[in-house]
Order: C-alpha cells, then sequence, then structure tokens
C-alpha cells in the first residue's frame, strides 16, 4: 500500500520542527538537531471491511446520486433505483440513465452483467453509463471518478461527433 505523506516545516522558538500529515494523521517532531534521528506516529484508522454501509456513506451516495442526476439534466431515482420501472440511479428521461457505484477501496471489479443491467433498463434513445466514484475512505471526499459507456456511444460522441460514418 501507498501512503501520501506531507512534511512541513515549522519554524518555532526552539529551533524547526516538522508537521507530518499523512490522511486525517498527523503528528509533529523536533526540534530538528543535527545528526539525530527523529521519529514520527502517525496513527491511521483502519477502514472496516466488509459489512452494511454507514449512514454518512449512504448520504454520500444518495447526494452523488443526485449530483450525477443534476450533471445530466435528469434527477436521482427514488430508492437508488429499487422501485419497480424505476431503474437505474439517475435518468434523464429519454436521454441517459446511469448506474451509480461508490468504493472506498483503491479497485472496483465490473461484471459484463453489471453493464448489461442497466443497458436492459433504458427505454427508448436512452444511453446507458456506469459510475465508479473512488472517495477517501477517511473523509469520503471524492478522489477519483469513471463513467463507462458502449464504445458505439463513445465513439459516436468523441471520435464520429455525430457524423453517422464509421471510420477504414
Amino acid at each position: 500500500m501507498r501512503l501520501l505523506v506531507k512534511i512541513i516545516p515549522k519554524v518555532k522558538s526552539d529551533g524547526y520542527h516538522l508537521n507530518i500529515f499523512a490522511d486525517d494523521a498527523h503528528d509533529e517532531v523536533g526540534p530538528i538537531v543535527e545528526d539525530e534521528v527523529l521519529s514520527a506516529i502517525l496513527e491511521l484508522e483502519d477502514v472496516p471491511k466488509g459489512g452494511p454501509p454507514s449512514r454518512r456513506m449512504q448520504r454520500h451516495v444518495r447526494d452523488s446520486e443526485k449530483q450525477i442526476g443534476k450533471d445530466i439534466g435528469g434527477r436521482a431515482q427514488p430508492a437508488s433505483g429499487a422501485l419497480p420501472g424505476m431503474k437505474g440511479d439517475a435518468r434523464a428521461r429519454g436521454r441517459h440513465r446511469v448506474e451509480s457505484k461508490t468504493t472506498k477501496s483503491l479497485s472496483f471489479s465490473v461484471d459484463r452483467r453489471d453493464l448489461n443491467k442497466i443497458r436492459s433498463e433504458c427505454t427508448g434513445q436512452e444511453k446507458p453509463a456506469f459510475v465508479v466514484e473512488f472517495v477517501n475512505p477517511q473523509t469520503l471526499r471524492e478522489e477519483d471518478k469513471w463513467v463507462l459507456i458502449p464504445y458505439e456511444d463513445w465513439y459516436e460522441a468523441h471520435v464520429n461527433q455525430g457524423s453517422g460514418k464509421r471510420g477504414g
């Protein structure tokens, strides 16, 4: 596991000190004396494995789905798509239907069945999208977000740009 550590020097009345930060942990060492070894201990919270999501995580997921709905010009689906006829997590009727997943992990596995599920829930001209959001395990702040869409949709939007012709 890799961990980003920030070290910020600080001048105090008794000399130089180092403030060391990693995630939500912090320690200060000093004063710095030539040829002296300094140690810092950072207490990092263990990220719980498995189990139901916390209320904080549930609120974050709900807010994220609302934001995705807003971003696509639609809205979040009630009950995260668990109701009949209201499938997917966000939808812009007639344009997009989105399934959204949020993880505290460094990786997220997507099965083709997950992609086929959101594709099968689209109606009319709706385009399916599968969003994966990676959040900081302690703060739940978004660190990265990716969207999986069918190749044909990506090609049409970014390569072909609506001309309807396929390159050769």
